[in-house]
């Protein structure tokens, strides 16, 4: 019994070590070309930025559908972010001009972010 358990923990230990490998290689290629979809400028957390890039390309897909070469050129922030606390619950605010190069052609979507406490997060988008 002791064998398995000690197996168990051997086991335990090179899959995390595995893990923190992948982990930390992945934060040294944050500036690669690999992760490129995040660094267009925006404020916005990388999840928050991923769920807005599905939503423009969902809603430009209806507007545009025969181009299937669509990319992220930049975010522009039109200003510093709002705070503003109610009790113990901070909420942010801001907005930016997205570019989405459409086929050769640039196409600009406003997306308005709202973040609440932590974690809370909202947007909409408002284009072309």
């Amino acid at each position: 019994m002791r064998t398995r358990t000690q197996g168990c923990r051997l086991g335990i230990a090179v899959a995390a070590a595995a893990f923190a490998a992948i982990v930390a290689a992945s934060g040294a290629n944050a500036g690669s070309a690999g992760s490129g979809s995040y660094d267009i400028g925006s404020l916005a957390t990388p999840f928050l930025q991923s769920k807005t890039q599905i939503t423009i390309l969902g809603q430009d897909d209806q507007l545009a559908p025969s181009c299937q070469s669509k990319h992220f050129v930049k975010a522009s922030p039109a200003e510093a972010p709002a705070f503003r606390s109610v009790g113990s619950v901070t909420e942010k605010k801001w907005r930016e001009m997205w570019t989405l190069d459409r086929c050769g052609s640039q196409v600009n979507y406003w997306v308005f972010f709202t973040e609440v406490g932590n974690g809370g997060a909202y947007y909409a988008i408002v284009g072309p």
